[in-house]
């Protein structure tokens, strides 16, 4: 046959100077209940993650931690790991109204490398004696143009070099 459990009755018998009297048990529930929502250890938040570095506690507030200017957050190592800011090089791309891009070329260049050695591309200067034009996007000789060569003598070059004289 089951037992009838032992269920807790709203009140209690304490002592005083006065003899015995009633109490109820739920100061005891009440003091439970304030316990309610709290946790026993704080949880700390990692100092490289994207969050602000802080404990988690009754009342507390998360927050995303700032990046530096200028980078974006990603990870360069060469194994999984935590984001961190990436410097970007302003050089070669920009910030265009929230979206990274191509930094823009001056007018009248070409991108190249100029260079002896392996480098980022970079705006070369059109020359006088070369018209570059935006329309077609095609390089063109011009006759003179205070380069000093001519139509005729580009042609001359021209044909010097091609017949390897």
């Amino acid at each position: 046959m089951a037992q009838t459990p032992n269920i807790i009755t709203p009140k209690e018998v304490a002592l005083d100077s006065k003899g015995a009297f009633q109490r109820t048990w739920y100061r005891f529930f009440d003091s439970l209940s304030s316990l309610s929502g709290k946790l026993a250890k704080p949880i700390t938040v990692a100092g490289g993650s994207i969050l602000t570095t802080g404990a988690l506690d009754s009342g507390s507030t998360l927050s995303i931690a700032n990046s530096p200017p200028k980078t974006l957050l990603g990870n360069s190592q060469t194994t999984e790991a935590q984001p961190t800011p990436q410097t970007v090089d302003l050089s070669s791309l920009s910030f265009q109204n929230g979206t990274l891009a191509a930094v823009s070329l001056p007018a009248q260049t070409l991108a190249g490398n100029a260079s002896l050695g392996s480098a980022p591309a970079g705006a070369i200067n059109v020359g006088p004696g070369l018209v570059l034009d935006s329309t077609t996007r095609t390089l063109s000789a011009s006759g003179g143009g205070g380069g000093g060569t001519s139509g005729a003598g580009l042609a001359l070059i021209e044909t010097v070099a091609f017949w390897g004289m």
